[in-house]
């Protein structure tokens, strides 16, 4: 997507939307709101008073609007962000994870 593209988003009520497993091997996703803030060096999401999350640029394909049958669970925003999260099997290396700065909410 394009920087003129990326402008569409500015401004915008967004959410990244967490999809994990439970240790029990059932499904779980966690909502993450903030507001789309297109800076020079690409898209973050503000978030308040807590850390601002980078939207990585092969990310941003990924990016859908929100069907309004859906909007109350994504916390009112207009666009939102899927993305699979998982635990590092044990023993394994970690630096391929990208550290987000987003906590699981408990």
């Amino acid at each position: 997507m394009t920087e003129t593209g990326l402008d569409a988003f500015n401004g915008k009520p967004f959410t990244i939307l967490l999809m994990g497993t439970t240790p029990d091997g059932k499904d779980d996703w966690a909502v993450f709101p903030g507001v789309a803030r297109v800076e020079e060096d690409g898209l973050y999401i503000d978030r308040g008073p807590k850390a601002r999350f980078k939207v990585r640029p092969e990310w941003v394909s990924r990016i859908r609007p929100v069907d309004p049958s859906l909007r109350s669970t994504l916390r009112d925003a207009e666009y939102y962000l899927p993305l699979s999260a998982g635990n590092l099997p044990s023993g394994g290396n970690d630096d391929a994870l990208l550290m987000t700065g987003l906590k699981w909410p408990d």
